[in-house]
């Protein structure tokens, strides 16, 4: 059901220096938005050059600037990233906005400089815990002045929106005096009907539904189904995402003693989820835990449960204490590949015991981690501007 804004609706602009695909979490945030009645626009940055300039999804627009550029070359892109913030300031400025929803920090000086010039309110929508947890030391006086500018504009804004306990305890640190935590779950509608069915033969499944690249544990994974594999375990590898280029030619190595053990899929769309995770029997999100993933709550956790994948998966983010509490699958000691074969040997033995953990995780989502319990405090957030 599509909802029109009034015309005296409170016009709101949400910011990303990505393509919005969509982004699941801003699309979220701009449906409930929309269907409380503002009129909502997004502009976003296409770096690939796919999309659509302009387009309309479930009642909000999306308007999106045609720029190519590479992921994660920052300051050698310097140029291509001044052309995104003049396009969005210039488009702010013009259309002077009530209220400017600026997603990532690399959005937030352009949407708080224009919020200032045109008395509109701002909020940063911090999604990731440590912005510059990659860059190199010969950055530092670049780095240093990138905290400064956090600290200074986060103060400055009229909310912050974070997605978990370790934020709010950063920003507090900073002397941000407004933080609701909003976290990346999943709606309701998303929990499966049943766990995905186990194969007569006794194979198994494991494997991880997001993006491919360095550091989320899939060197570990695979190297986990050769030991199963080795030790006599019937299980297959499956992989689905957007494949880094940086880390094409490393994969490819990787998979090559797999060959007929392995499916490896590429880039989707949140509506594609259903599907992948009933490939899946165990989701295994075991990212290492290093300056950048350490304090990340992984929103392929919430997934994986909400479609009755149990988990293995690494302590990072609090989602630890999460799978304890919903006993939905087991907590790794170390992003290893002997624990992570030993934990998926002792949950593909104990098949009642892997069904018990798919019900759990569910009831978990229904419970207590999906979305619709936070529209309420997004709305109220709103309210209070």
């Amino acid at each position: 059901m599509t909802h029109l804004p009034t015309p005296e609706a409170k016009r709101v602009a949400m910011l990303f220096s990505r393509g919005f695909f969509p982004d699941f979490r801003g699309h979220k945030e701009a449906l409930d938005l929309v269907r409380a009645g503002y009129a909502v626009t997004v502009l976003a940055w296409d770096r690939e050059c796919r999309l659509p300039t302009c387009e309309t999804l479930d009642g909000f627009t999306v308007e999106r600037l045609q720029l190519p550029a590479l992921l994660g070359k920052g300051l050698a892109q310097l140029h291509r990233w001044l052309r995104f913030w003049l396009w969005l300031g210039l488009t702010l400025f013009r259309r002077k906005y009530d209220i400017i929803h600026a997603n990532d920090l690399d959005t937030l000086p352009v949407g708080w400089l224009a919020a200032k010039l045109t008395r509109a309110k701002v909020i940063f929508d911090a999604r990731e815990p440590n912005y510059y947890a990659y860059w190199p030391t010969y950055q530092y006086p670049a780095l240093l002045a990138v905290r400064l500018m956090e600290r200074f504009l986060s103060r400055q804004c009229d909310h912050v929106i974070v997605c978990n306990p370790y934020q709010v305890g950063k920003y507090g640190r900073m002397g941000v005096r407004r933080v609701t935590i909003i976290a990346n779950y999943p709606p309701l509608s998303m929990v499966s009907a049943s766990a995905p069915a186990l194969r007569a033969d006794g194979e198994v499944t494991v494997g991880r539904i997001g993006a491919i690249y360095e550091d989320c544990g899939i060197e570990e994974i695979v190297e986990a189904v050769q030991l199963l594999l080795a030790r006599g375990r019937r299980v297959r590898l499956f992989l689905a995402g957007r494949l880094v280029d940086s880390y094409r030619e490393r994969l490819a190595n990787l998979m090559r003693p797999l060959t007929d053990r392995v499916e490896l899929r590429g880039a989707f769309t949140h509506k594609d989820l259903p599907d992948l995770y009933r490939h899946c029997h165990i989701s295994i999100p075991a990212y290492r835990p290093s300056p950048w993933f350490r304090h990340i709550t992984p929103v392929k956790f919430f997934e994986s449960i909400a479609h009755g994948v149990p988990v293995i998966a690494t302590d990072i983010g609090g989602i630890g204490d999460m799978i304890r509490q919903a006993r939905c699958g087991r907590v790794l000691p170390a992003p290893s590949a002997e624990a992570i074969a030993q934990a998926v040997e002792e949950l593909i033995s104990q098949p009642a015991l892997l069904q018990e953990m798919s019900e759990n995780g569910m009831a978990a989502i229904r419970e207590k981690y999906n979305w619709d319990l936070l529209t309420p405090k997004l709305l109220e957030l709103y309210r209070t501007l």
